[in-house]
This record gives structure tokens, sequence and C-alpha cells, in this order.
């Protein structure tokens, strides 16, 4: 009897647990789990993939202090503990690639912000740069407090606050050993509750934030983007009212000197000089392109007692590449002296007849070898000086005889031609990091039928930019030249060579003419003709190009007229 009674007690109580289990087990079938972030899923261990979906999604309560510190280390790596996303690495295409498109994008005072709410993220970046700012929603920060913080990792080196009418908040901010900052957004304390919990934490990178070009594009203005743009020459020696409206109006990114700006080298000088002072009054924000077209020859702007440069057809004839670097380098040295920082030189035009050729013999030759060994030494030789060099005159002008100053020239031959002939030396320049491009007048019926090479998509964005790889800076000719002022208005030429790929407009002449170029340019971008975008692709490669050369709008002294004049007799007598 004693056993009987024991085995229907044992009966009842498997019965009971075992009813339990089955109650339990159904309440967690009907639940629904979190849904798990990318991040999560690429995450987890192989062997771990068999376990129930309730399991993987389960998040206890976290250890505060170990927590903290997990949070501490992912942020020293630029990283939240639930993501793989790297600070100054991940850009946002790496982030809509693995997590397609944002809920929301917010264009803010500090940045653009990408909000995913699935995944309880937002990061903040720029067009141009890598996320500088990681922000994590996830539900287990909302279980730290002000206490629990300030416990593991001490008092913030800054407090700041954030308030609108729906949130008010305090932002607790660490600075972390590899210049990152770790903040934590916490509910602002009150009079009732002194231990706050904890919003969001954000991983942030002020370098990238606040220091980078990317932000100090983000935070030019369309009339400072517009006037980066602009290559403008000014009349007289000395910076008067013309350099004036240029700079303090049309905020001009630079400005390009012709003999009448240049009579000794002392004025030249002062004369940089007061455009460089003009500009920093002004407060622009990039320092001035200063640039004169040096390459020796007949075309030189280079005012006695200083020696004259030899013409590339000359230096050609020698055929050393070593000289030919010397000659770039001797030119280099000449302009900066004078207080230029770039150089439309050299030449890249390969010609056929020296005496029927619009270029004539400030080419190095015939033979597209010869030009492109000698040119793209030059091409060294003028970056030595840590003077910018500009190669011309894509896509290749050594075939013509009509000059673009005059009217348009015309090249009957197509791509086949162009390619075995013209674009080997430009292929060459670019594969040895040319920085600029300078896209010349004249209309390709191979390739474009209506419009001149400078304001046509398919050369100077098709072939120049996507075909030939070229990364730098794409300048035209001057617009103010006969093949374009004969047929188009100034207005119409600058918007479609900007639309076409172009991201220096030149316009060397008429003030009037600058300022139409500019306020077109502008109202383009208002109507939407040209985004803002495109413009700021332009802005970001000059901006760039100026902080690879440290341009700097310093004064400058006087030049050693004797030194450098020794450097030139070397170049002569290598010719003799």
């Amino acid at each position: 009897m004693i056993r009987l009674t024991r085995f229907l007690k044992n009966c009842v109580f498997v019965l009971l647990i075992s009813s339990l289990t089955l109650f339990t087990s159904g309440c967690f079938s009907n639940a629904q789990p979190e849904q798990s972030t990318p991040s999560q899923a690429q995450s987890t261990p192989p062997q771990a993939q068999s376990t129930p979906p309730e399991a993987q999604n389960y998040s206890p309560q976290p250890n505060i202090d170990s927590y903290i510190n997990e949070i501490v280390t992912a942020a020293q790596n630029g990283q939240t503990p639930n993501e793989p996303f790297t600070l100054g690495e991940t850009d946002i295409n790496d982030i809509t690639h693995k997590w397609g498109k944002p809920n929301n994008v917010s264009d803010t005072k500090v940045g653009l912000y990408a909000t995913y709410d699935n995944n309880k993220t937002t990061f903040g970046y720029y067009r141009h740069s890598p996320i500088f700012d990681v922000r994590d929603y996830s539900s287990d920060l909302k279980k730290l407090t002000l206490n629990d913080i300030e416990k593991a990792m001490g008092k913030p080196n800054k407090v700041s606050s954030y308030d609108d009418h729906a949130v008010h908040q305090q932002i607790l901010v660490y600075s972390l050993k590899n210049g990152k900052e770790l903040k934590w957004i916490i509910n602002k304390p009150t009079n009732e509750n002194s231990n706050s919990s904890v919003d969001h934490i954000s991983v942030y990178d002020p370098e990238i934030a606040d220091h980078s070009l990317a932000a100090q594009l983000y935070n030019m203005t369309l009339d400072e983007k517009i006037g980066q743009m602009l290559m403008v020459g000014v009349n007289g020696t000395t910076a008067g009212s013309d350099a004036k409206e240029m700079i303090n109006n049309l905020h001009a990114g630079g400005i390009i000197f012709y003999g009448s700006n240049i009579k000794t080298a002392n004025q030249t000088v002062d004369f940089t000089n007061q455009l460089k002072a003009m500009n920093q009054s002004a407060k622009n924000p990039l320092p001035l392109f200063m640039s004169v077209d040096e390459e020796g020859g007949i075309v030189d702007r280079m005012p006695s007692p200083i020696l004259k440069m030899p013409s590339a057809f000359a230096v050609g004839k020698k055929d050393d590449s070593d000289f030919s670097y010397n000659v770039g380098e001797t030119l280099g040295e000449a302009v900066r002296d004078l207080g230029f920082n770039m150089d439309y030189a050299p030449v890249l035009d390969v010609i056929k007849d020296p005496s029927a050729s619009a270029i004539g013999k400030r080419s190095f030759g015939t033979d597209p070898n010869l030009v492109s060994r000698l040119g793209v030494a030059a091409m060294k030789g003028i970056r030595s000086q840590n003077v910018i060099p500009v190669v011309k005159h894509f896509p290749g002008y050594g075939s013509v005889s009509v000059d673009a100053h005059q009217d348009l020239p015309t090249v009957e031959y197509g791509r086949n031609q162009l390619e075995k002939n013209d674009w080997l030396p430009y292929k060459n320049a670019i594969k040895n990091d040319a920085d600029v491009v300078m896209v010349t007048h004249e209309l390709v019926k191979g390739l474009e039928t209506k419009y001149p090479a400078s304001m046509s998509s398919t050369i100077m964005t098709n072939m120049l930019r996507d075909q030939l790889n070229f990364k730098g800076v794409i300048m035209t000719d001057d617009m103010t030249m006969g093949a374009i002022a004969k047929r188009y208005d100034i207005q119409t030429a600058a918007v479609k060579s900007v639309e076409a790929g172009a991201d220096v407009v030149m316009i060397s002449f008429h003030k009037d003419e600058q300022i139409n170029a500019f306020h077109a340019l502008k109202q383009a971008v208002v109507k939407g003709t040209i985004s803002e975008q495109r413009i700021d692709d332009s802005v970001y490669r000059i901006m760039k190009l100026k902080q690879k050369y440290k341009l700097s709008d310093k004064r400058i002294g006087y030049p050693n007229i004797a030194s450098l004049n020794n450097d030139i007799e070397k170049i002569i007598n290598g010719l003799k």
C-alpha cells in the first residue's frame, strides 16, 4: 500500500512537470524574437546555427562592468559592440551594400546622418568621407545609468547638453587614446532622478568630423564652392579693383598671370603677395592657385633679367629624360620664386609638322614615345619644386593648324588615331600621377560632332575621366578664346563645361564675363540643371590638390635672380 501511494505520487509529479514544460515551450514558441541584424548574423559561429531562434535573441541583463569594458574596447577600435563598421574606414556605400538603403537621411548642421531603424543604429558621414559617427540605440544600453558609467570610467572629459521641445539630454564625452571619443547620451538628470539612464552611445572621430577636407567642404557656401571652380585673370600689375571683385565677391579659387601682369621679378612677388593677403582678408576657405603660363621658348612670362628657357622642341632634339627633368625642375624653380604655385606646362601634344602646326615648337616633337617620355620627365621636374604642373592640351592639339585663340580647330580623325598617336603621353602622365589636365577647344568629329572638347562630356568624362582613369583636376583652356567666344555666350559655355565634367573653368579676361559665368553656374545649381553634388565632386578634387601641394597664402620674399640664372645657364649650356 505504501509503495502504491509513492508510485501514484511520483506519477502525479511527473505529469505536473511535463505539463509545465509543455506550457513554457508553448509560450516561447508563440513569442516574436527581435530581428537579428546583419552584423549579428555574420558574427554567429558555425556551431551556433542550430540554436533555436529564441535562444539567439535572448538578451540577459549584462554584467555592468564587463559590458562597459566591451563598449570601451570596441570604441577604441572605432566601432560599437553590435556593428562591424569602423570609423575612418567604412563609407556609406559599404553600409548600404550590406544593409540596404537607410530608413532616413538627415542633412544636419554637423553632417549627414543615416538611420537604420531595424538595426537601431545611425551613422554620421559626409559625401566624400568615411563614417565619423556611429550611434548605437541597442536596448541593453538603456539598462545602464549615470552612476554605472562614472563608476567604470570616472568623470568625463567634457559634459554638454542637448535640448529641444521633446528631448532633454546630457552628453558625457570620454576621450580615447586613439583620438576618438566615446559619448554617453543620457536622459538629463533631475531633482527627482539624479541617476539617469542611458539613451544611446556615440563613437565619434573628431578628426574626420571637424577637421577633414570633407567637413570643410560640407561647411562651404554655394558661392564659395563655385568660386573655387573659377580660374580668372585680372588687370594691372598690382591688386586693384578687379582683383578685389574676383576674390571678395566671386571667391575665385585661382588667378592666372599674363605678360601684362608681370614687369619685374620683385613687382611680381609683391603682386602675388597682395593677392594672397586679399584672399586672407576675404576669409575665403582655401588658398589661391597662383598660376602662370611658363613653358620656355615662345611662351615665356619671366621678366628681365631672368634668362629665357629653351623651347620644348629644342629639349626634344636632345632626347634625354634626365635633361628634360632638369628643364622642368628649373621651370618650377623660376615660377615658384616669383610667387606662383601652378605652371601650365608641359605641353604633351604630338605634332606632325612643326611649320604647319598651331603648337609648333611648343611640343617636344613628332614621336609619341619621345613626347611621352620627355613630357612626363618635365612634369616630374616641375612637381619637384612644389609647383603644380598642368599637362596640356587634351585630347591632342598637335595636328591642328587653326589657333584656338582665333577660331575653333577641327580634328578630322577619330579614336583610333587619337589612341595611337595623341593619347600615349597622357596615358603615361596619368600613370605617373598627373595632377591637372587641361582640355582644349577643338572639335573632334570622330568623338563629338556638336561641342568642342572643353564642353564635351564624351571627351572629358567618358574618355579622360572614365576610360583613361584620370582622378585629378580637369581644367578648361581659356573660355574667352575665339574658338568659344565666337560661338557661345560665356554663361552657356561655363555651364556646359561643368555639366560635361570640367572641375575648373578658365576665364582669363573681361570682368563682366567672369561675373556672368559665376552667376550662371550658381543659377544652374539653384534650378537643378547642375546638382550640388556635382559641384562638390569638383571642389573636393580641387581641395585635395591644394592640400597635396600644401598651398598657402603666406607672403614670400624676393628671389635670388643670380642663383636662378645660374641654373638656367646650365640648361642652356646643356643644349650646346
